[in-house]
């Protein structure tokens, strides 16, 4: 199915990454996919699907439908577990970055992958505000990065600018 709808397809590859470890995790990536699918075909002009996208989409669905019925969990309850599942893997890419001589590659991975989480829990709605703020210092340090990552690799920087080189420190580890 990739190709269908390019740029989306990563959250279900972000779904197949965390099954085992969190299927609820993974079932809002699902989710998630399914509504960008569908509002992007809406936007598209074309509110009609083939037979064999209709399909692969009732397949998801229905192994979301199953995965939330074998957890037992309320939607509330749902949304807290996919909020706790990021709150860890948000406190962890902090103290990664944090930590001297950490991957730089690694770390712009870690803050795509987090921000992409961050868009996934829209699925239960508007984001609260604090992981609306979570997502702009992802993405504000996934740029910092990058620009340490030029510096390492190009010399971009002139030693006097080198500061500028550092992700942003940040004390806002999630509860």
């Amino acid at each position: 199915m990739t190709g269908d709808f390019q740029g989306t397809e990563i959250y279900l590859k972000y779904a197949d990454d965390v099954e085992k470890c969190d299927p609820i995790m993974a079932a809002a990536c699902r989710f998630y996919y399914v509504q960008s699918f569908i509002s992007q075909t809406k936007c598209g002009g074309s509110q009609i699907m083939s037979n064999q996208v209709s399909a692969y989409m009732n397949t998801i669905i229905s192994n979301i439908e199953k995965t939330h019925k074998a957890s037992g969990l309320t939607p509330e309850q749902r949304k807290a577990r996919v909020n706790r599942y990021c709150t860890l893997m948000y406190n962890k890419i902090v103290d990664d970055i944090k930590t001297p001589g950490a991957d730089k590659l690694q770390s712009l991975d870690r803050l795509t992958t987090m921000v992409n989480f961050i868009q996934v829990m829209t699925v239960f709605g508007p984001l609260e505000p604090v992981w609306v703020e979570n997502c702009k210092l992802c993405v504000k340090t996934r740029q910092h990065v990058q620009h340490a990552y030029r510096h390492a690799e190009e010399g971009c920087c002139t030693a006097e600018r080198q500061e500028c080189c550092r992700p942003e420190q940040s004390n806002t580890r999630q509860r």
